[in-house]
């Protein structure tokens, strides 16, 4: 069994309840945001953003909002972005976890935390509970996206699965990531 496995958030009432309602406000949805999520978009980031929140504080590891529209969290003093993929099966260490290109004016974290939300197959993706569990695949410097990543083009096809890039993004597969567990030991 993989760690991100291991690394399951079971739905939550408190944290699913808190990302519906995140999702719809103003700040959230400010700046880039507006312009590249729809309704389900934002529902995913913020269902994401909260079960990091919601596991940073269960493992005692320093956190608070950026206050900004660039990064999501500052952990440990340092700026993090979550990365929030909706998957109808149980992540893989051959899935990638990506970060879309908005450009490097805009986004300029530490680190990345990935998260995958699972959900069954049919299901609405504009309410947060659709989703009945969040893995934690882990997490990479910035430095480490580019080092063992790769980008994708608008179009490109992946040979694996058919899927079709819908955006430029820098992908890295889930096992060059690092075990979220050690994230409070590295910052």
């Amino acid at each position: 069994m993989s760690h991100w496995q291991n690394n399951c958030l079971l739905k939550t009432d408190s944290v699913w309840c808190a990302a519906q309602e995140r999702s719809t406000t103003p700040l959230f949805n400010r700046g880039f945001r507006a312009v590249q999520r729809n309704e389900g978009a934002a529902c995913m980031g913020a269902l994401g953003e909260c079960c990091v929140e919601y596991w940073l504080d269960w493992h005692g590891v320093s956190w608070f909002p950026d206050g900004n529209y660039n990064n999501d969290l500052v952990v440990n003093g340092k700026r993090a972005e979550i990365k929030t993929k909706l998957r109808t099966v149980v992540p893989e260490g051959n899935y990638e976890a990506s970060v879309n290109n908005y450009g490097d004016w805009i986004q300029k974290p530490d680190l990345f935390i990935f998260v995958s939300l699972y959900r069954e197959q049919g299901c609405d993706t504009t309410s947060a509970q659709s989703f009945s569990a969040a893995f934690f695949v882990g997490w990479c410097w910035d430095e480490e996206l580019y080092e063992f990543g790769y980008q994708k083009k608008i179009g490109d096809i992946d040979e694996r699965n058919g899927m079709v890039a819908r955006a430029e993004s820098m992908n890295i597969e889930h096992r060059f990531l690092r075990d979220i567990n050690t994230i409070g030991e590295w910052l």
